[in-house]
């Protein structure tokens, strides 16, 4: 297949990057600065610079994007890039936040961040990440899917994941976890066999 990685230097971004070159697949990376990736062609360009042109040749588009100092952004990005995919035939790969699953009360995540003390200084970007998978959940003309981390979504090696139906999942420990290396074999196996569309998956380590 032939994959562009928005956000391809970050956390997510790279994992993703490396297991798909690993697998063989053509893969470009758009990034914001000029960098050297191995085997990957790169091209300098801001995500709310793309057009469709940019993005009509690929099979795959998978975005990554983040901005911890202005959040809103994620959401922005998001919708232009819903904007460019429509009418085209590219699937979009969106990486969401943890905020949006059910803890093991059947709370969001979300309303339990909110209730942490201090959370007002820091909420605005999982709060983002909310809006950002209710917005594709309206989505109905474009082919994409979603894919959340658990609460620690940590740099990491692969080793084996599950798929958690939208809860968060505790390990024997009360932790809850999944690596980049982790999610990038979970991102990766749902663009060479589909199983979903226009809906989110979401992935934790196995336990």
């Amino acid at each position: 297949m032939k994959i562009a990685v928005i956000g391809a230097t970050g956390n997510a971004g790279s994992a993703i990057t490396i297991e798909a070159v690993k697998r063989g697949h053509q893969v470009t990376a758009f990034v914001r600065k000029t960098v050297e990736i191995k085997d990957v062609n790169i091209v300098v360009k801001d995500v709310f610079d793309l057009t469709t042109d940019d993005i009509k040749g690929f099979d795959v588009v998978v975005n990554t994007f983040a901005n911890h100092q202005k959040p809103e952004l994620i959401l922005d990005a998001a919708t232009h890039l819903i904007h460019l995919l429509r009418g085209t035939k590219v699937r979009g790969v969106f990486m969401l936040g943890a905020a949006s699953l059910e803890n093991v009360t059947g709370n969001l995540l979300l309303e339990d961040l909110k209730s942490i003390p201090g959370s007002d200084e820091w909420i605005n970007e999982p709060q983002h990440g909310f809006y950002e998978l209710t917005f594709l959940r309206w989505i109905k003309d474009v082919d994409w899917v979603g894919f959340s981390p658990q609460s620690n979504f940590i740099v990491g090696e692969a080793t084996k994941y599950e798929l958690t139906h939208d809860k968060i999942v505790l390990d024997s420990e009360g932790n809850s976890h999944v690596t980049t290396g982790n999610m990038a074999l979970a991102v990766l196996d749902e663009l060479e066999t589909p199983t979903i569309h226009q809906n989110r998956l979401s992935v934790t380590d196995a336990v």
